[in-house]
């Protein structure tokens, strides 16, 4: 039951609110144009988004026994940075931003490496497990 004084509020998506005031209009510009570079520039300078390349077992040299290992909490430095870019595209779009997002994005989640299927012997081992030779 609703009374003429309540309103439902509905949610809408964060692509369709504007703010346009003087207040956090600025602070929305700064965040885009120097914030958010800043960080990319600081991340690459320090290494966060090459600490991903450490872990790859195909890599010439990879990580082995004995070399520093990257503070715990630079992965967690590199997805905030890749959130806060990607939210700022999905209102300014930037083509030299997205390429950079989506560079990181397969160096942090590459595609999966599946071995092919060898249908006939799964099949056989399938059939052979229910008594179907």
């Amino acid at each position: 039951m609703s009374s003429p004084a309540f309103t439902p509020m509905n949610a809408v998506p964060f692509t369709r609110v504007v703010i346009d005031d003087q207040f956090w209009s600025p602070r929305q510009e700064t965040n885009r144009k120097v914030t958010i570079p800043y960080v990319q520039s600081m991340s690459e300078k320090t290494g966060r988004f090459d600490s991903f390349e450490l872990t790859k077992v195909d890599l010439e040299g990879g990580w082995k026994f004995g070399m520093p290992n990257p503070p715990i909490y630079w992965d967690s430095d590199v997805a905030k940075w890749i959130e806060a870019a990607s939210y700022s595209l999905a209102t300014h779009p930037d083509a030299e931003l997205a390429a950079k997002v989506d560079e990181l994005r397969l160096r942090v989640m590459p595609k999966p490496k599946l071995p092919k299927p060898r249908l006939p012997e799964q099949a056989r081992v399938r059939n052979s497990a229910v008594g179907k030779i």
